[in-house]
């Protein structure tokens, strides 16, 4: 099982998160989320003060704006963490 790393002692199941970030953008029923808006959403889902911002960007190989497709294709494809 593929994790995402939060910090170096906290480990969240990569499917999770991808699942949760494709749940929102469902949700909201949007093709574009800011990348601030989806690290404030996984911190309060996930319950925690940081969630690895550099992680996120290097996930959803974005600084900014995140496309529903890129999303969509890791549910198809699932990626391994970095």
């Amino acid at each position: 099982m593929e994790y995402y790393s939060c910090s170096k002692l906290v480990k969240i199941p990569l499917k999770d998160v991808v699942l949760k970030i494709y749940d929102y953008f469902n949700k909201k029923n949007e093709k574009f989320i800011g990348l601030s808006e989806i690290y404030d959403f996984l911190r309060e889902e996930f319950n925690m003060k940081s969630f690895n911002r550099a992680n996120l960007m290097a996930l959803l190989n974005t600084q900014s704006e995140v496309d529903f497709n890129t999303v969509k294709d890791y549910i198809l494809n699932p990626v391994k963490s970095q």
